[in-house]
């Protein structure tokens, strides 16, 4: 069943999205064809850096319209065809979710690579211009671009954790907006219950990290795995470039997760359909 109602909503969820994808694809794909053949090196890294920063507003947007979507869907008019439907409250919920969440980091994915691709074509414009730069850069202590990267996919892994938990809040501010006595609040209401969400799990989240921290440290030679920064610090002195807690993120991805529960509670039990 739960098959059945993902593939449903994704085609339903299609005829709402697909005009943000078409127009971020029509902008990106000028901007990008800018960036390859035009013979001008600064023009061709700004065209490029362009795609960048339209795949992170499509990003913020596409949040926005799953948001929407979620909230029509379950409370509007659709709700009633919604929660009548022979399935299981908590395959509903996960559908919904999943869904979201597919077309939300399908853009997420395409704008990681948009960087990379830039990152790319700045390198053949600029190749010796940035290497002489990085080989000055090292002579201060600066990072390896390896070790630059290795960065930056952790925080890129860190960044879709807080997206998953910031979409999963939204929903359970969405949900207790139609839910007494929230629904006086209406909209306001789901926008406090959301950012209230998000910095109570982050806040308990970091809290338990500091206390139980887990966590990785990068050299240039090396990628450690610790729970004793303190003596990770101690070992590696400054040859330690980076060093990241893990604990407080992992558990924002449980909790992002776990909120699925009580969604699914009130949407179960409490809700008023509008």
């Amino acid at each position: 069943m739960f098959g059945k109602l993902l593939k449903n909503d994704l085609k339903a969820q299609w005829h709402s999205v697909n005009i943000i994808l078409l127009s971020m694809g029509i902008i990106c794909i000028v901007a990008e064809a800018f960036a390859i053949f035009t013979d001008n090196n600064v023009l061709g890294a700004l065209a490029g850096l362009l795609v960048f920063g339209v795949l992170i507003f499509a990003c913020l947007v596409m949040v926005i319209a799953v948001s929407m979507l979620f909230s029509k869907t379950v409370f509007g008019r659709a709700g009633y065809l919604t929660l009548t439907l022979p399935a299981r409250t908590r395959d509903l919920v996960w559908s919904k979710t999943v869904s979201g969440l597919i077309w939300i980091f399908g853009v997420f994915s395409l704008m990681i690579l948009s960087m990379f691709i830039w990152v790319s074509q700045v390198d053949n414009r600029f190749g010796s211009e940035i290497q002489a730069a990085a080989d000055l850069l090292s002579l201060f202590g600066a990072p390896s671009i390896s070790v630059v990267f290795a960065i930056v996919a952790i925080y890129t892994s860190i960044f879709a954790v807080l997206i998953l938990l910031a979409v999963q809040c939204i929903y359970l501010g969405i949900t207790l907006s139609n839910v007494t006595p929230f629904s006086k609040l209406g909209n306001f209401g789901a926008v406090i219950v959301t950012f209230v969400s998000i910095w109570v799990i982050v806040t308990i989240t970091g809290a338990i990290g500091d206390v139980l921290p887990v966590g990785i440290v990068l050299t240039e030679s090396k990628i450690l795995f610790t729970t004793d920064f303190a003596n990770a610090v101690k070992t590696l002195g400054d040859s330690i470039i980076f060093r990241q807690n893990l604990t407080g993120i992992v558990l924002s991805l449980a909790g992002a997760l776990l909120l699925n529960l009580p969604i699914t509670s009130l949407i179960k039990n409490k809700v008023n359909i509008k």
